[in-house]
């Protein structure tokens, strides 16, 4: 992820990640420019040439007279975007916390793996009363090098996932520029949708077809995409025995 280069200093791979890597959602004006930037890497000139994108033509422009200043160049994406790179990057390394709770102390028989991301990730198919009592009653910290866990058992959890991203607890944090950084808090292990309701009618979309229509809450920092493909099936999930 972007913003793992940017903690280890690596400002260039970051640069590249944001302007040039693929994306199989890119629209066709930006799989064209994306390309043309992979291609000409370093040849700014060019680059400008061939690049309209209303993001990535100031960072591109900026090149063009400073072709070496990766880590400034960054700073010309929006606050906003920026920020949303660091968020996603925390849920990454949550998730993989979460994974190994899952994983290891529970010794849960029966999950079904998700591809989340660039990782496989574990859910549980069924649980016991026990446990689904201790998930329950686990809240994770959002990693972040203000979180201490000294003389705290999560303290080899956390060290393990960040190890197996080539860095520390302490390192993650934003050291350039300081308009960005990482959230501090905590989330549930697991949650239970709240006031869920649903109802079926005829698709508008689709003749023949019924749509299901859901609705419920969710703590804040679950996300509702995980929630309807557990419910519906759909998604890149495949049986394991984790």
């Amino acid at each position: 992820m972007g913003a793992g280069y940017v903690l280890s200093d690596d400002y260039e791979r970051a640069l590249w990640l944001a302007l040039a890597d693929s994306n199989e959602r890119d629209r066709p004006i930006d799989r064209r420019e994306k390309q043309s930037i992979r291609e000409q890497w370093g040849r700014w000139d060019e680059c400008e040439r061939r690049v309209s994108d209303p993001l990535r033509k100031p960072v591109v422009g900026y090149l063009r007279s400073h072709p070496t200043d990766y880590r400034r160049a960054l700073t010309l994406f929006p606050q906003e975007l920026r920020s949303l790179w660091l968020a996603a990057f925390q849920s990454h390394l949550w998730n993989q916390v979460l994974a190994e709770v899952i994983r290891q102390p529970l010794t849960i028989e029966h999950c079904q793996s998700a591809v989340i991301g660039d990782r496989e990730l574990p859910f549980p198919l069924c649980l016991a009363d026990m446990q689904r009592r201790q998930l329950e009653q686990i809240k994770l910290p959002l990693p972040s090098a203000r979180l201490h866990l000294e003389d705290q058992p999560l303290k080899e959890v956390y060290d393990r996932v960040l190890a197996a991203e080539g860095m520390e607890l302490r390192q993650v944090r934003v050291k350039y520029p300081r308009d960005t950084f990482f959230s501090k808090g905590e989330r549930f292990a697991i949650v239970r949708p709240r006031d869920l309701r649903h109802e079926t009618a005829t698709d508008d979309l689709h003749s023949g077809r019924q749509k299901l229509t859901l609705q419920f809450a969710l703590p804040r920092g679950s996300y509702a995409t995980i929630l309807v493909k557990r419910i519906t099936g759909n998604g890149d999930w495949t049986e394991s025995d984790d």
